[in-house]
């Protein structure tokens, strides 16, 4: 336990930088190979690309398309959260968590939970009053992580991935955590 209480208080958070992009794009990637294997197509999986997740990681973060955060500790950027204006049927106020990956072995140590709040505090600042967010309907893990965190079940849709049917569903927060 107190290895574990020693990661927690080396991990700092700040607003991602393009030069960041290429630890965003490994993390990325290497989170989609470990957590969906039995989420989404092995043909999806092996087509991921570091250096074209880089490129529009880079692109993300100079066009400043969304709000984004790192975890980082001495060995460099170990996750990070994405936010910004709900893309989707949410209604107006409402912002959406676009993207959580922590590295493998810095997983199960509150690192998520930190980003998870850093981008509803960015939300918060940018006016929003609710979240909502996707995760795979087949990912008991990270369904579980939200659920924790008094995400809500909501609508379900289907992505086409590799020409499979892949089931999302929807995360709704009525009122960001914290707030009230």
């Amino acid at each position: 336990m107190k290895g574990r209480l020693a990661s927690r208080m080396q991990v700092s958070i700040r607003p991602a930088r393009v030069e960041d992009a290429p630890a965003l794009a490994r993390i990325h990637v290497a989170s989609w190979r470990s957590a969906y294997t039995d989420v989404v197509p092995k043909s999806y999986l092996d087509q991921l690309d570091v250096p074209q997740r880089q490129a529009r990681w880079s692109r993300i973060l100079r066009e400043r398309e969304s709000k984004t955060f790192v975890a980082e500790t001495m060995a460099g950027v170990v996750g990070f959260v994405s936010v910004g204006k709900a893309r989707e049927w949410a209604g107006p106020g409402t912002g959406e968590l676009y993207a959580l990956y922590v590295a493998e072995e810095h997983k199960r140590r509150g690192v998520g939970t930190r980003l998870f709040h850093a981008g509803v505090e960015s939300l918060d600042a940018d006016d929003h009053h609710g979240m909502m967010l996707w995760v795979f309907a087949k990912d008991p893990s990270g369904r579980a992580f939200y659920e924790k965190l008094g995400g809500v079940a909501g609508p379900t849709k289907v992505e086409e991935l590799s020409g499979v049917a892949v089931e999302e569903v929807s995360y709704v927060w009525a009122q960001l955590p914290g707030q009230g």
